[in-house]
């Protein structure tokens, strides 16, 4: 068999292929739809500044695995970063995967001193790959703990709607929050949209609501980042599988409330979400975000549905959670001899961590930024 590992790192190369990609990934059954050529060539076209190494692996000239990665330097990442809440790789198989990760360490191990993967879900094809132990002959993997993703899975069968499938505390929520509505906004306006094919200025709406309203949390709004916007209203106007729920005071009036997710088959993907603060007393947010998954079960075919409310641990999704998965940070580093006091420092580094995380808190605790390690 003749075995090819191909590296497109030029936006019209990589464009000229998402529908054959496209294809290619629907073909391979990665469940998560934000982890599509989709995705991540619009992340691809939305920051210019990132050096795009996109690698195919072919098998007797047929396309068997696709690893889209962004180089910095001495560094390989997987691309969409923490934009998305993980990353995956698209492979005919475990074993076409793994032959064609191993192929990238090959030729990337004089080049690059790490490869950096930011949020791998565990039981995913890329997880797999990473614990192969083909993959740690050649080069050394460290991880830490990311995040725990929540899960609720309901069964709609014999119920006469959806809200009768869910927790009576979620169920009475979401009752009393309709009654404030109604009472304080008696011509308030819902709108579902999606998945893809909506008018992309309302992004630009969200983002303006999201920004105003990132006081009651730490950190910077995702939103204040313009590549993000741009990247996020090249999803709403493609071919994706993004949706938008909105909820005003009237037609055309004030934004109350948004959330964004991601629908395939019959699972959907809590993502990004916000309310006003003026707005508070109606519990918008959570009235929100029950009358959009029950819209997305409304039009499954199936009685079963799936709610992965994706990275984050704030206390009201467990409310809802029928179980969980998690989701860790790798790193591979290649074996070789100038690669050896980075691999020294990582591991020390990492096993300190492990260690601290397992007598303070009995489990690895959340760490969004990258350590400070040799490059």
């Amino acid at each position: 068999m003749l075995s090819e590992l191909h590296l497109l790192d030029r936006l019209d190369e990589i464009e000229s292929r998402l529908d054959r990609w496209t294809e290619f990934f629907r073909r391979c059954g990665i469940s998560a739809p934000f982890c599509s050529p989709v995705t991540w060539v619009s992340w691809l076209r939305t920051h210019p500044s990132k050096t795009a190494a996109v690698f195919e692996w072919y098998v007797d000239g047929e396309l068997r695995a696709l690893v889209p990665m962004v180089r910095s330097e001495h560094t390989l990442e997987m691309a969409a970063s923490l934009d998305l809440d993980y990353q995956d790789l698209a492979a005919t198989s475990h074993e076409e995967a793994v032959e064609a990760l191993l192929a990238i360490v090959a030729r990337e191990s004089s080049l690059s001193s790490r490869l950096i993967f930011p949020q791998v879900a565990a039981g995913s094809r890329l997880a797999g790959v990473l614990a192969d132990p083909r993959v740690s002959a050649v080069a050394v993997g460290e991880s830490r703990y990311f995040s725990q993703c929540p899960v609720a899975e309901f069964s709609l069968e014999g119920k006469a709607d959806f809200l009768a499938a869910i927790p009576a505390r979620q169920r009475k929520d979401y009752r009393n929050a309709s009654r404030r509505i109604s009472e304080h906004y008696p011509e308030h306006v819902v709108r579902h949209l999606g998945p893809g094919g909506f008018d992309p200025e309302l992004i630009d709406e969200i983002a303006v609501l999201h920004r105003a309203n990132q006081f009651r949390k730490s950190g910077e709004s995702v939103f204040a980042k313009a590549e993000f916007v741009a990247f996020l209203k090249e999803l709403a106007a493609g071919d994706s599988a993004l949706c938008l729920s909105i909820l005003r005071e009237h037609k055309d009036g004030p934004l109350i409330a948004f959330h964004l997710g991601y629908s395939e088959g019959d699972t959907f993907y809590y993502y990004i979400t916000s309310y006003s603060g003026t707005h508070s007393h109606c519990a918008p947010g959570r009235w929100l975000l029950v009358d959009a998954l029950r819209h997305r079960a409304e039009l499954l075919p199936g009685t079963r549905f799936r709610f992965d409310m994706l990275s984050g641990e704030e206390g009201y999704k467990f409310h809802w959670a029928t179980g969980s998965y998690l989701v860790s940070r790798f790193v591979l580093l290649p074996r070789r001899f100038d690669n050896l006091p980075r691999i020294l420092a990582y591991s020390a580094v990492y096993g300190l961590k492990k260690a601290k995380n397992r007598l303070l808190h009995g489990r690895s605790s959340t760490e969004p930024e990258d350590l400070a390690l040799p490059r």
